[in-house]
């Protein structure tokens, strides 16, 4: 392991191995603790969210390309913030601001996207 990635002689097991550790054990681990706790509304659920969960992500992010386990991240995702209720907003429409409606929840697919392009045009 080097700086947190799981370097392999192959870029696809890199890729596996990196982000089965960064989404099922690290990220997917601290959305289930957040879910132990009584967070009392949607606006707390999104903080624990973003700030303790999303965040693990955007470091490796800026490394390695993320779209296979955004599906797996947002049903994750998407339990902490509607734990215990029936009815769910679709996430697209959770992303929208507050005055729209949403709850101006990060993009996952475009922030990571933009992070990996930020590191790839800072190259010299």
């Amino acid at each position: 392991m080097l700086n947190g990635i799981t370097v392999t002689a192959y870029p696809e097991a890199t890729l596996t191995k990196t982000w089965d550790r960064v989404v099922a054990g690290t990220v997917k681990a601290i959305i289930n603790h957040w879910r132990t706790r009584e967070l009392p509304n949607l606006q707390v659920r999104k903080t624990a969210l973003e700030a303790f969960a999303l965040s693990k992500l955007w470091y490796v992010a800026q490394i390695l390309p993320l779209q296979r386990y955004l599906r797996e991240l947002k049903e994750a995702a998407g339990n902490l913030i509607w734990e215990g209720r029936l009815e769910r907003l679709k996430w697209e429409g959770l992303q929208n601001k507050e005055e729209m409606g949403g709850l101006g929840l990060v993009d996952i697919e475009a922030r990571a996207q933009a992070l990996l392009v930020k590191q790839g045009v800072n190259l010299k």
